[in-house]
């Protein structure tokens, strides 16, 4: 064991746990991370950025590492490939409509957010 003392524990590293590490390194709270996994996982499970990511984001210094692009729709189906719910987004530039929902590859955004972790606490 370690003498080491931590103010939070932060249980589990996937996008909830590394935006509050960052966010309580950023704020200068020590923070213990655990996790059963040792790596990112390698694919995406979390695709979406808006504006509520980017405002927990915003003291983050990473967020030109996470590429992201605009979504133009969606089309959601059930089980037998019959759309149950679609939404186009065209249009909203012409009404100067904010678009703030975005796609993300979520292990470039895990990577992104664990270096700057690491730099924070450091």
């Amino acid at each position: 064991m370690s003498d080491t003392e931590y103010d939070v524990i932060v249980a589990g590293y996937g996008p909830v746990g590394e935006t509050c590490a960052n966010l309580l390194g950023y704020y200068g709270i020590k923070a213990l991370i655990l996790d059963k996994e040792k790596e990112t996982f390698p694919l995406p499970r979390a695709i979406t950025w808006d504006a509520e990511c980017q405002r927990a984001m915003a003291h983050c210094n990473f967020l030109t590492k996470v590429k992201t692009r605009k979504i133009r729709g969606v089309d959601n189906k059930d089980a037998k490939k019959r759309s149950i719910l679609k939404i186009t987004m065209d249009g909203f530039d012409t009404y100067n409509y904010q678009h703030s929902i975005l796609f993300i590859h979520q292990p470039q955004f895990d990577e992104a957010h664990r270096e700057n972790a690491k730099k924070i606490s450091d």
